[in-house]
């Protein structure tokens, strides 16, 4: 069976890499500013 470009390879392992980047940063970052505007804007829909 042929094996696989380096060059595929290292591209999808890239991919995966920013994924788990992006998912751990969004794990570690401050989610407080979203739910607080959601909070608003639900309060003041209710007004």
């Amino acid at each position: 069976m042929k094996r696989k470009p380096d060059s595929m390879v290292a591209l999808v392992f890239l991919f995966c890499l920013g994924l788990a980047a992006t998912g751990f940063a969004s794990i570690l970052s401050d989610d407080e500013p979203r739910l607080s505007q959601a909070a608003v804007t639900q309060t003041l829909a209710e007004k």
